[in-house]
């Protein structure tokens, strides 16, 4: 198994583990990177895009969106987005969402919003 700093699941770093859930952890960190604008991991401060974020109980803060949209975005979206990554970074993966899980909960969430 390979991955870049920052996507790849601690649970299989700290195990050795591989499945499914290892790739919806990264998906998660995907996500988060969209929504901030920030990488996944910042060699120079040696900063993990998601210690900002606990995967646990993510309370989202406006601010966190990428400064370069300069405001321009729909908060709920927003919102929506941010609470399916915290769902996708759980520390535990038998708590992290599924693949059909998670396209379900987007279609919800576009549904409605639009």
């Amino acid at each position: 198994m390979m991955g870049s700093p920052g996507y790849t699941d601690p649970h299989y770093l700290r195990t050795g583990i591989a499945s499914k859930k290892n790739d919806i952890y990264s998906f998660g960190v995907l996500v988060l990177k969209l929504i901030t604008g920030m990488e996944a991991f910042c060699s120079k401060r040696g900063h993990i895009l998601t210690s900002m974020v606990d995967g646990d109980h993510c309370e989202f803060i406006p601010d966190t969106v990428d400064r370069r949209l300069n405001g321009d975005f729909d908060l709920k979206e927003a919102k929506a987005m941010a609470s399916l990554a915290s769902a996708c970074i759980q520390q535990s993966p038998t708590l992290r969402p599924s693949a059909p899980q998670i396209l379900e909960t987007m279609r919800r969430h576009h549904q409605l919003l639009h």
